[in-house]
């Protein structure tokens, strides 16, 4: 395996380690590479860059090791939830470009109506005696988040007040 060129910025083409992927070619049995150079194919049957993978059918179990980003690239989320990793979802960009496509848009201003909305529906749950955890369930973030934002908001100095009216500590 070339370790060199993998940590380098010069290629995006990366073979996957024969013997990782022979660990999952047993449990799977691939039958076509979709992303494959001839010496690298893991696959009797691959698609190359010239053949364009992506546009050409996918049948039976295929494989898939993707190129990897270049330093100036980022993978835009086309609509603004990043957690939603489907490819129709994805787009690659240049990272000035996609820096400046946020400022055009507006993008930030939207973000902290956002979060406006979010604290007010935290300060709304928080005030029904919710715990943090149960907060973070509601509002589809981590019980770290909520603390933080409470810790922002100013609202954790009302949790040992809220804990000796209570009568716990």
């Amino acid at each position: 395996m070339n370790t060199e060129a993998m940590f380098s910025s010069k290629t995006d083409l990366y073979e996957t380690p024969q013997d990782f992927f022979d660990q999952l070619d047993a449990e799977f049995h691939f039958d076509l590479d979709v992303c494959a150079l001839p010496e690298n194919a893991k696959c009797k049957r691959y698609y190359t860059p010239e053949m364009d993978g992506l546009s050409q059918p996918w049948e039976g179990m295929c494989w898939c090791n993707p190129p990897y980003l270049a330093e100036n690239e980022v993978v835009h989320h086309i609509n603004h939830i990043r957690d939603d990793d489907r490819v129709e979802n994805l787009m690659l960009m240049d990272k000035q470009e996609h820096w400046q496509m946020h400022l055009a848009e507006g993008f930030h201003a939207r973000q902290k109506k956002g979060f406006k909305i979010c604290r007010a529906k935290l300060l709304e749950l928080y005030q029904l005696g919710m715990s943090d955890g149960k907060i973070g369930k509601a509002l589809g973030v981590s019980k770290e988040t909520v603390r933080y934002t409470r810790l922002r908001m100013g609202l954790l100095a009302h949790d040992k007040k809220r804990s000796k009216a209570e009568g716990t500590s």
